[in-house]
């Protein structure tokens, strides 16, 4: 945690030197009749997706009627409606009427109502965009179903889909995006920020979760190599065997949650998720564990060759073992951190 806060204070502080100059007020918008009408218009030309970049890309201190426009559309993806959502806040509301305290009326109300009316009634059928809830997200679901409770007459009530991950394409607010996206509509700066080599919060907790990824992948491999030596005599290890089954489907599971994460954090920043090359460093760290563990029953049978049961000859070939796996550790932990954060949140 400490970790953590240090890094997104030295992160602000770079970022900030980084954005020195930057025109943040060109992308608060005219407030006008005129303006939101034309946004709306170039929006019913688009196709989903776009709305969805827009969506992202939107200024949230501009008029909300575009992106209410988005939301109650039958096109509208989920991915779209539930980033919409969560960037509402919807959770403020429910938590002031569970204290008794005084709502005051925003513009977000409306769209809030809108998706989680839909919601329910399930009509948002066009899933192809790729979504993961932001551990924060997770979180504020958890508050706003215990707020309900507490209220009599909650003005929406939450859905399982508000968290649910979703399959499909990425699709990020890019340059691509803003070269055929009328400037005038422009939201943000990000797209066209210079490349910045510093760490934020989010990348830090990402680094964490790639590190225990890394190190479940390498694991799991380890375990697979483990089972192939226990085929031999399936009958004297299959307890042995059952173990590590489970231990290898809950290593799975739990690297599915994590990746989820990972993926939520990169969407934060507006960055693309590059799954096939995931995929495939989660692939040869696997291969990686295999082979491990491989040289490391090589080196046991030689030992064993050598027949001294002795208790010096087991303290050293605990040793090797420790002498194998620590350089392995670190190496993990490097390449999950110059991974995470040259890679994966490189801009």
């Amino acid at each position: 945690m400490q970790a953590c806060i240090a890094a997104g204070r030295s992160g602000i502080a770079d970022m900030n030197e980084m954005l020195t100059g930057v025109d943040w007020m060109s992308t608060i918008k005219p407030d006008g009749d005129d303006y939101v009408m034309a946004h709306i218009d170039w929006l019913k030309t688009a196709s989903p997706d776009d709305w969805h970049r827009a969506a992202l890309d939107f200024n949230w201190s501009n008029r909300l009627e575009p992106l209410l426009w988005i939301v109650m559309q039958d096109e509208c993806d989920l991915a779209t409606a539930l980033d919409v959502f969560w960037r509402c806040e919807p959770g403020w509301d429910l938590m002031l009427m569970a204290r008794g305290e005084r709502v005051h009326h925003r513009d977000e109300i409306d769209i809030i109502a809108c998706i989680a009316q839909r919601l329910h009634a399930g009509t948002y059928t066009r899933r192809r965009i790729a979504f993961d809830a932001e551990p924060g997200r997770i979180a504020d679901y958890e508050a706003m179903e215990r707020d309900c409770a507490k209220i009599a007459d909650p003005p929406f009530r939450p859905h399982p889909d508000m968290i649910r991950s979703l399959r499909g394409h990425e699709v990020t607010n890019d340059r691509a995006f803003y070269a055929r996206y009328p400037e005038v509509f422009h939201g943000t700066v990000w797209v066209d920020t210079p490349e910045w080599n510093g760490t934020t919060p989010d990348m830090v907790e990402a680094r964490d979760q790639m590190r225990n990824i890394f190190f479940n992948l390498f694991g799991i491999g380890v375990l697979l190599a483990a089972m192939g030596a226990y085929l031999n005599d399936v009958g004297q290890y299959w307890k042995m065997m059952a173990g590590c089954a489970a231990m290898i489907a809950f290593w799975c599971w739990w690297i599915n949650q994590a990746t989820a994460t990972v993926r939520a954090y990169l969407r934060s920043e507006f960055l693309p998720v590059p799954r096939r090359q995931m995929m495939v460093i989660y692939g040869g760290l696997v291969v990686f564990g295999i082979a491990w563990m491989q040289g490391y029953f090589a080196l046991s049978d030689m030992a064993a060759a050598a027949e001294d049961m002795s208790l010096a000859a087991r303290a050293a070939r605990l040793g090797v073992f420790v002498g194998l796996i620590a350089p392995v550790w670190l190496g993990l932990r490097w390449a999950a951190q110059h991974y995470t954060y040259r890679r994966l949140f490189r801009r």
